[in-house]
C-alpha cells in the first residue's frame, strides 16, 4: 500500500493503491488468485446467504 494525504492524491500522487509485484519464495505476502471458480463462488455466496436468511428467522420467533 502506498502513504500519502488526501492532499497528495489531489495532486496525482497513487495514494492508498496497492501495489502488486511478484515474490520470491518463502517471502511474505498475499497471493493474488488468477482465475475464479465462478460456480462455485456464487454456489458459497448464496448458501451462506440462505444460512444467514434462516438464522434471522429462527430468531425473530423467540
Amino acid at each position: 500500500m502506498t502513504n500519502g494525504s488526501f492532499a497528495d492524491a489531489k495532486a496525482g500522487a497513487h495514494t492508498g493503491r496497492t501495489l502488486v509485484k511478484l515474490l520470491q519464495p518463502g517471502e511474505l505476502g498475499v497471493r493474488i488468485p488468477r482465475d475464479l471458480d465462478i460456480e462455485a463462488f456464487w454456489s458459497t455466496v448464496e448458501n451462506c446467504l440462505t444460512r444467514a436468511l434462516e438464522s434471522y428467522l429462527e430468531f425473530q420467533w423467540v
